[in-house]
């Protein structure tokens, strides 16, 4: 299997480069098979490539949206086989036998953001993380299993996709704002009496220390959820996805050692941290 290039992507339109090294899943990737890693890999590039779409800030809100829907448009032709471009990417998604409606939940979950910039309750942002990230987990349990997918498989996924993507929130709630983009539900940051103006200022205070609190509870929660779901499954295909979720456990537990100080540094795992989760 061919293992797709930037350049391939580039000849449709331009957009921020991508890089997988700098992915928190790239070592991960390498506990697969070969074929198996290429077709995550491409995947993975697809992801990448759409999310940059929407965050790009050199391009427009109206043509971010048509640039969406033609990616749509070349999904489709290449679900036909008439996209030679992107045959490697249908070789995976027609290998795996993953369903083309899948694939438009994941654009239409990116394309959120094009959308919204706040959501008013926990159910809202739950939503939101379900098109961003259970999706994607969901799509790659297909390549994981071999098409072999069950309902605990799909839970598992879907569970971890809001655990990682609630400790992606927790960790970027100050780029998130510069970006004018709060993913705490507005419900919250009333209960909390934590303001986007103490987002603003960086405020830390009892208030904020409760509300991350709040969260990282929330997330731990769909951490043990996704436990719940595999407890009598083969660890052994799951063996990616329980390395990324042990990169992300450690990010989520290194915020809370840090006393959820979030605005100064971005928190990160170094690559040494994620090789020996990955081989543990």
């Amino acid at each position: 299997m061919e293992l797709l290039k930037l350049e391939d992507f580039l000849s449709i339109e331009n957009v921020r480069k991508i890089k997988l090294e700098k992915s928190n899943f790239r070592y991960a990737f390498y506990l697969l098979e070969k074929e198996k890693r290429i077709s995550l890999s491409n995947f993975y590039l697809l992801c990448s490539y759409l999310d940059n779409i929407v965050d790009c800030p050199d391009i427009i809100a109206t043509e971010k949206k048509d640039r969406m829907n033609a990616w749509k448009s070349a999904i489709i032709s290449m679900y036909n086989a008439n996209n030679t471009v992107l045959l490697p990417l249908a070789e995976v998604f027609n290998k795996y036998v993953i369903p083309l409606e899948l694939v438009f939940e994941l654009v239409d979950g990116i394309c959120k953001d094009l959308h919204f910039n706040r959501y008013d309750t926990f159910a809202d942002l739950l939503n939101y993380c379900y098109g961003v990230a259970s999706v994607v987990g969901v799509i790659c349990m297909y390549i994981f299993t071999d098409n072999k997918l069950n309902e605990n498989l799909k839970q598992y996924a879907v569970n971890l996709g809001y655990a990682m993507q609630l400790t992606n929130i927790i960790r970027d709630v100050g780029e998130d704002f510069e970006r004018n983009y709060v993913y705490i539900p507005q419900e919250l940051l009333t209960y909390f009496n934590y303001s986007e103006q103490d987002i603003q200022n960086h405020t830390y205070n009892e208030n904020f220390y409760n509300l991350m609190d709040y969260l990282y509870e929330k997330s731990i929660y769909y951490y043990s959820e996704a436990d719940f779901y595999v407890k009598n499954e083969n660890k052994n295909i799951l063996k990616v996805p329980e390395a990324m979720k042990s990169i992300y456990f450690k990010l989520l537990q290194k915020i809370k050692k840090n006393n959820f100080h979030i605005y100064e540094k971005k928190v990160r795992i170094n690559s040494l941290q994620k090789i020996i989760l990955c081989l543990k």
